[in-house]
């Protein structure tokens, strides 16, 4: 059995559980099913926006759009940072997390230059991150730091 969880940010800046369910697999399925009763359950309008993190798991990127299309999907700066350092070395990682941090376009292309000229391999693969879910979230506007997932 697999636990989906939902969860949101209070008004204290805290991570607060909203929904969650116990499912036989992780699959686009059954996030679609989850997603479909936490919208129905919670009263979402239509008109209002989300933003959905996620840890690039099976089913998330396809289900988010099909029940809110209005809605963002990104992934968790967390995870990617643990990827990097996995595949590339813990060398890669504060350089990430430099990127991540910078508030101005000029900024994060001098940080993403400094991790490429650390591993063109780990670069390669930030690039390679589908942009409206992955390096979509790396622009000045959306602040990378904030954006963690609890685990």
């Amino acid at each position: 059995m697999m636990l989906l969880i939902a969860c949101g940010i209070d008004a204290n800046d805290k991570v607060v559980p909203i929904a969650w369910a116990l499912v036989p697999i992780e699959n686009e399925t059954w996030w679609t099913w989850f997603l479909g009763y936490l919208k129905h359950c919670i009263s979402i309008s239509e008109s209002e926006d989300y933003i959905f993190i996620s840890d690039r798991e099976k089913g998330m990127a396809t289900a988010v759009p099909a029940v809110f299309d209005k809605s963002i999907h990104l992934h968790c700066c967390q995870h990617i940072a643990d990827n990097l350092q996995q595949r590339y070395g813990n060398r890669v990682r504060p350089l990430f997390w430099n990127a991540c941090r910078a508030k101005t376009r000029q900024l994060l292309a001098e940080k993403m230059e400094e991790l490429r000229a650390q591993s063109q391999l780990a670069f390669n693969y930030l690039s390679n991150i589908k942009k409206s879910t992955g390096l979509g979230l790396i622009q000045p506007t959306l602040n990378m730091a904030m954006i963690h997932q609890i685990s």
